[in-house]
């Protein structure tokens, strides 16, 4: 499993929305398997105890590291179902943006992209 933190460039998004805004970017060169990218507001969910704890990066690599799936969807489904057990009754304080997907192939990519 592989977690991305990344921002991508989108070519069709005006260039002024974009000014003064830093961006790191990586480049797999022969992308396949799962990807999973987020924003830090999924690994920054509190708990309800007294002294509040974040769900954090290692209770999601452990979780995905142990769950044996190909799917996306079923990933992205256990991932939320964890962090909502996580929070109990606590109030979210950050968005959440969770995206995953799966490449088999460098070729499977290159099709779907055109």
């Amino acid at each position: 499993s592989l977690i991305l933190k990344t921002l991508f460039l989108i070519a069709n998004i005006p260039r002024l929305w974009w000014r003064g805004i830093e961006f790191t970017t990586q480049v797999i060169e022969n992308p396949s398997g799962m990807f999973v990218m987020l924003t830090d507001g999924v690994t920054d969910v509190m708990n309800d105890m007294p002294q509040p704890t974040a769900f954090g990066r290692r209770r999601l690599k452990s979780l995905i590291e142990n769950l044996n799936t190909s799917d996306p969807e079923t990933l992205a489904g256990h991932i939320m179902e964890a962090i909502n057990g996580h929070k109990g009754t606590s109030v979210l304080r950050d968005d959440l943006t969770l995206m995953v997907f799966y490449i088999h192939s460098l070729e499977q990519l290159t099709s779907l992209l055109g």
